[in-house]
């Protein structure tokens, strides 16, 4: 059984340790041995001088990375200033930022029951679950990455082709995948996982472009423009959340079609998307 004075030195090793922020637990034992915390043969996530200083400072998993190069690290929970935490809250109100209009005009175009043919129809589903949820006012995720300077690609984008494939170039809610997001920042995101209630730290990478699209542009989202669909070129179609599309869109449409929308014949090719009617040959 650990003595207090071991346990009082564990306690301040790790409060120094992450005081900057979250660490490797390979990096923390490493330091451990150095400070003649921690045995050869012991591991942090088994002896009970530092289980009893984790639970003890509010210190939490969380798994980092993809596949075999992912780790798992130790975050401290910093203690909140309730006077702070008002003054934040109140600068937050005054610098709101409203969603970008191609965010929600983008995932509304998302259909779940039409998935690109090399994504799975059940993770398609999920996918598009989980952007309509991140735009949600109730969740105000989508406001916050706004305010926060997140982009359209940091958010969404993914490789044009098998998007699957190529999950470390893609955006934040392709990484979701049914968990739940739990903390946004600047640089980095949280996410409860849906498979063993972990947590998973997401950072925000820089895309290239060229190599990245977005999945309702045109192209990855050919297969709504099938040979022999009908499609009407809609001014105002309404959304769920209060915006409207101007766009192709299959036919017949999910309610009546909007004054002003013009209704035209398949088939059509892949390429007309965003080009309305009085512009085809």
């Amino acid at each position: 059984m650990p003595s207090r004075r071991s346990e009082a030195l564990v306690t301040e090793f790790l409060g120094d340790a992450l005081a900057l922020g979250a660490l490797g637990v390979p990096e923390l034992e490493a330091r451990a041995r150095a400070a003649g915390l921690l045995g050869q043969g012991q591991s942090i996530t088994h002896t009970k001088a530092f289980k009893g200083a984790k639970k003890a400072l509010g210190i939490r998993s969380l798994r980092a990375g993809f596949g075999a190069r992912s780790q798992w690290q130790w975050q401290l929970l910093q203690q909140s200033n309730p006077a702070a935490v008002k003054t934040e809250s109140e600068a937050a109100q005054e610098r709101r930022v409203p969603i970008p209009i191609d965010w929600v005009q983008g995932v509304a175009r998302l259909d779940p029951d039409r998935p690109p043919n090399d994504v799975p129809r059940h993770r398609w589903r999920r996918f598009v679950d989980d952007c309509k949820n991140f735009l949600s006012p109730s969740e105000n995720w989508a406001e916050r990455a706004a305010r926060l300077g997140w982009d359209a690609m940091a958010l969404f984008g993914c490789a044009p082709k098998r998007p699957l494939d190529y999950s470390g170039s893609a955006g934040l809610l392709w990484a979701i995948n049914g968990g739940r997001l739990v903390e946004l920042h600047r640089d980095w995101a949280v996410i409860d996982l849906r498979v063993n209630g972990s947590q998973r730290i997401f950072d925000r990478r820089k895309l290239d472009p060229a190599k990245i699209t977005l999945p309702w542009a045109r192209g990855f989202l050919h297969w709504i423009f099938a040979a022999n669909t009908p499609l009407y070129w809609s001014h105002n179609y309404p959304t769920r959340w209060g915006s409207h599309i101007e766009g192709w869109l299959p036919y017949p449409p999910m309610g009546p079609m909007p004054p002003g929308s013009s209704m035209v014949g398949g088939p059509f090719p892949p390429d007309i998307y965003g080009v309305p009617p009085h512009h085809l040959s």
